[in-house]
């Protein structure tokens, strides 16, 4: 919750405040719901811990859009993926304080990973709103992307692109981008 507190135990009478401390304590077979209202967040996210194939990690909006993910200060990552498994991000609105404008600005980035799951998110004002680099077993469902590249994947396997709405990013940019040796790509 917005109003919540992250040395609390993360139960819905006393949840966590922010998406840094869901990301560094969810393990396998957990989700985290997060109450309407914004998360203002100052550090990156950078998840822990893998989920598996019959027990993922979820972290997700209570309502679609309603809880908004505001990052404030950074110029690189902000949701880290890095060598992470089976991790779903549902339902939430993630943006930041000011549009970036460098390839570093990147809002989820996974790297090395498999069965990583973007679904339901309006995704904008990053330079690049998701990137996948080396990853297997990926889907990208049903989000919104704007005001920068919407999708990026680099050496990825297995990816599933689809339903998602792609739109206003700028001439240095692109709404989709499959590059360097991506292979079994569906979109």
């Amino acid at each position: 919750s917005p109003t919540g507190l992250d040395n609390n135990p993360g139960t819905q009478e006393a949840p966590w405040k922010t998406l840094t401390r869901a990301a560094a304590t969810v393990q396998a077979g957990d989700t985290a719901i997060f109450a309407d209202g914004t998360y203002d967040e100052t550090t990156v996210a950078s998840f822990a811990f893998d989920g598996t194939p019959t027990a993922p990690i979820t972290v997700k909006a209570q309502n679609k859009h309603k809880a908004i993910i505001y990052f404030h200060g950074l110029t690189t990552i902000k949701i880290s993926l890095v060598d992470r498994k089976y991790i779903t991000i549902q339902d939430f609105e993630i943006t930041q304080d000011n549009v970036g404008t460098t390839w570093s600005d990147v809002f989820i980035r996974h790297y090395n990973g498999e069965g990583i799951t973007i679904r339901g998110n309006k995704i904008h004002h990053a330079k690049v709103n998701t990137k996948s680099s080396y990853g297997k077993d990926i889907l990208i469902e049903g989000n919104i992307f704007y005001d920068g590249l919407g999708y990026d994947a680099f050496g990825a396997s297995n990816v599933i692109v689809r339903n998602n709405e792609v739109y206003q990013f700028d001439s240095s940019s692109q709404g989709l981008l499959l590059k360097g040796g991506t292979r079994n790509a569906q979109v």
